[in-house]
């Protein structure tokens, strides 16, 4: 097959799956989807297949589910995903060894089903570009660089006897201190021109600390940071989670609230008016208590639970926008559709939760000309199944069956499903 302009591409016809399009309609069965070079060249029903498609190397998807390719939009790929950070962990450990890490938990991702993921602090600009280039597998990066965080804030990774494990997560850093307004307003600038898609900011600690609301920037430092984005054209991710923090962060033009844990009516509201969206992390949040935990732990533990499952069942019911995000770096990466899963136990439905994974997420990240639905012009990125996401939401969490993962029209990850040579298989460019 060639291009208009007569350049040889490749091509191939996945035939018969049922198809969950990522727009949140009905499952539609006996479809299928035209890949050709990067893009999908055509949807439709099995039997409309066009004419200029049927000479195609077709293969036979029947019993399987076609669906986008994921999108995680929090993620911190310099982060090990196995808990929260130790600095003993990094004391003796080489700073060089992290992007060989990273590039290990990228395969992982992708490899998962997640095709597109937002780094909030952590990849830099040459991990997006080696990805960009081909020089290493992984899903399609928009980054933030640094965490922005007051001295002593929620992200500060210095510890009280001096050693500064940040250096060592990632070359660069992963947070950056900002104190005062002319520090926040200098971070912004200098974060965009090292390449930052999205600012991310902190606002509140987690919900379990003794001063929830301590460790994040003051009301000065968070116009300061929003204000300079937007001049910039660069929305702005809170890390917010207490009521608080969140009508603070989207009183201030936040786009993306992360974490919003036991958002209050108020929050909603604001949530709603101004079309942000709320990343909940349960992936983070719904972590089991501890084995030794005491009973007074325990029943706080439940305490939580049931207020969050509350709070997040007035947000829905309120139409209030959810992107799927995991906050991999306590969750491992490679397990990231388990938050499907989780969304839905809280209270979405399987359809919904995995629109706040595909459509949704690319409307968060502005990329929903390009990514999220299966449509014909938009970036071949898909996923294959070979269970019934809607009756079984929780399978997608398990990688026997994401059967195959498409990004761009070349596959990452393949089990068993094309035949040899039917669609470019990723090789490292060097």
């Amino acid at each position: 097959m060639t291009t208009d302009d007569g350049r040889a591409t490749h091509g191939a016809v996945l035939a018969g799956a049922t198809l969950i399009d990522g727009t949140g309609a009905p499952p539609q069965p006996d479809s299928s989807v035209v890949v050709v070079g990067e893009q999908i060249a055509w949807v439709g029903p099995r039997e409309r297949l066009p004419e200029w498609a049927r000479g195609m190397r077709s293969i036979d998807l029947r019993g399987h589910t076609v669906l986008p390719g994921f999108i995680d939009t929090h993620v911190h790929l310099a982060m090990p995903g196995r808990g929260h950070l130790r600095a003993e962990d990094y004391l003796h450990r080489p700073a060089g060894l992290a992007p060989y890490e990273m590039a290990v938990r990228m395969r992982r991702t992708i490899e998962a089903g997640v095709t597109t993921v937002r780094d909030l602090g952590g990849a830099d600009l040459a991990t997006k570009v080696a990805v960009e280039t081909g020089l290493t597998a992984g899903p399609r990066l928009s980054i933030a660089i640094n965490v922005l965080t007051p001295t002593g804030g929620v992200a500060d990774f210095r510890t009280r006897g001096g050693f500064d494990f940040g250096p060592a997560m990632s070359p660069s850093r992963t947070s950056r201190q900002v104190d005062g307004v002319d520090d926040c307003v200098r971070a912004v600038r200098e974060l965009r021109a090292a390449g930052a898609d999205v600012i991310k900011v902190t606002l509140s600690a987690s919900p379990t600390a003794t001063h929830p609301d301590a460790g994040g920037l003051s009301t000065a430092e968070l116009a300061a940071v929003t204000e300079t984005a937007r001049s910039l054209g660069l929305p702005v991710a809170a890390h917010a989670n207490t009521p608080r923090s969140i009508v603070a962060a989207l009183e201030a033009g936040a786009r993306s609230i992360e974490h919003g844990y036991f958002v209050d009516d108020r929050g909603i509201e604001l949530l709603t008016e101004q079309g942000a969206y709320l990343v909940p992390t349960l992936s983070t949040f719904a972590r089991p208590v501890r084995d030794d935990a005491t009973p007074e732990e325990r029943e706080q533990h439940e305490q939580r639970d049931v207020r969050q499952r509350e709070s997040f069942a007035r947000l829905l019911q309120a139409g209030g926008s959810v992107a799927m995000g995991t906050d991999a770096a306590v969750p491992a990466h490679g397990a990231n559709l388990d938050e499907l899963r989780l969304m839905v136990d809280y209270g979405m439905t399987p359809m919904q939760a995995i629109v706040a994974g595909t459509g949704a997420a690319a409307r968060l990240l502005e990329l929903d000309h390009l990514l999220g639905t299966v449509a014909t012009g938009r970036a071949a990125d898909l996923v294959v199944a070979d269970v019934d996401p809607i009756a079984d939401i929780a399978s997608l969490a398990e990688p026997a069956h994401v059967r195959l993962v498409i990004k761009a029209g070349v596959v990452y990850s393949d089990r068993g499903v094309l035949a040899s040579g039917m669609l470019p298989e990723f090789s490292p460019a060097v």
